[in-house]
């Protein structure tokens, strides 16, 4: 397997991947890029974060309850998702190393993804995160959390797409997706993936 050397590329020289997942597959195939990166590297730290966001709590008397009840099944529904992405992930174990952390507040993904990251990996090389390419109507129903990545993390950000059909689970061993590169990524995934002598494992 290849092994590449990032000292050129980072001051750092560890190269640090975060790649969001939530069981869905675009989320999963964006693993698979992250993992298919770093497994070519000499020195990485790939960071695999699970968000759950939470409603904010009312202060007007039975409102709050209904808050509380809806984040209970929120709560439920995302030990169901990291059950999931656990077991989708233990295929990787003798593959890559990888931390599995989840993170949980009230508000959106995305700026909960914002938040952890200055708060936890400040020294981020490159955010991997997957997209279900909405469009029209349901881009503005759902929020996308992969636009709000792109527009407000201060790191380069790499989206990945799952191939056509999109229901299709994603395929083991791991395949990069067809990705769109942006603020910066591109010079950071050239870099992570620049040619390097071949040693033997």
């Amino acid at each position: 397997m290849q092994r590449i050397d990032m000292s050129a590329a980072s001051s750092s020289s560890v190269y640090t991947v975060v790649v969001a997942v939530d069981s869905s597959v675009p989320s999963l195939h964006a693993f698979d890029a992250a993992a298919r990166l770093v497994a070519r590297l000499a020195e990485y730290r790939l960071v695999v974060i699970h968000c759950t966001a939470l409603n904010k709590t009312s202060r007007f008397p039975y409102f709050d309850h209904l808050d509380k009840a809806y984040n209970l099944e929120i709560q439920d529904e995302s030990r169901a998702a990291i059950n999931e992405c656990k077991a989708y992930l233990r295929q990787f174990d003798d593959l890559v190393d990888y931390e599995l952390v989840e993170v949980e507040g009230e508000g959106d993904v995305g700026p909960l993804i914002e938040r952890y990251l200055a708060d936890n990996v400040p020294e981020c090389d490159l955010v991997v995160i997957g997209t279900h390419n909405h469009q029209g109507l349901k881009k503005m129903l759902y929020a996308s959390v992969s636009q709000y990545c792109v527009e407000h993390l201060p790191y380069p950000v790499t989206v990945v797409k799952a191939p056509a059909p999109a229901d299709a689970p994603p395929t083991s061993p791991p395949v990069v997706a067809t990705a769109t590169l942006l603020h910066g990524s591109q010079t950071a995934l050239n870099a992570a993936t620049a040619s390097a002598p071949t040693h033997e494992q």
